[in-house]
């Protein structure tokens, strides 16, 4: 329940903040403040702390997450957006949902703990902040006529 409160107002949130400083700005401050909030969660053991920490990386993970298929629309052309936009998340998806559970899985039984599976997360989400500021153009305020152009 506290998850899908936090994501509620994460979306919320960067909803706001697209409109203030833009999708590329906040897309790469959602991705950072998720990271820093991940690591602490995975290195934390006090309760009260994995809570915080749990819900605050979910701000800007699910923050980030759901505005991110405008962004994955906007990047292509009108004649391709439907198909490109579904094979990118099916990527994310298969990525996701299939390779990274067997990874997770793999990282553990080799070390013995989680904790390295789950800090692979801060590092993608570290690398998605990466590949937004340098591949990724602001679209904020243009129509999207002017976007495909």
């Amino acid at each position: 329940m506290f998850y899908g409160l936090c994501g509620f107002l994460g979306l919320c949130l960067v909803g706001w903040l697209i409109d203030k400083i833009g999708r590329r700005r906040t897309f790469i401050v959602t991705l950072i403040e998720g990271a820093i909030f991940m690591t602490l969660w995975v290195y934390s053991e006090d309760r009260v702390l994995l809570w915080t920490f749990g819900l605050a990386w979910c701000l800007g993970f699910l923050g980030f997450w759901g505005p991110s298929t405008t962004l994955t629309a906007e990047i292509f052309p009108t004649r391709i957006r439907g198909a490109a936009n579904g094979v990118v998340w099916a990527i994310a998806y298969f990525v996701g949902f299939v390779l990274f559970p067997f990874v997770s899985i793999a990282l553990q039984q080799h070390t013995g703990s989680f904790a390295l599976a789950f800090l692979c997360i801060p590092v993608l989400m570290i690398a998605m902040a990466i590949g937004v500021f340098l591949f990724v153009p602001e679209h904020t305020g243009k129509e999207l006529n002017e976007i495909s152009e």
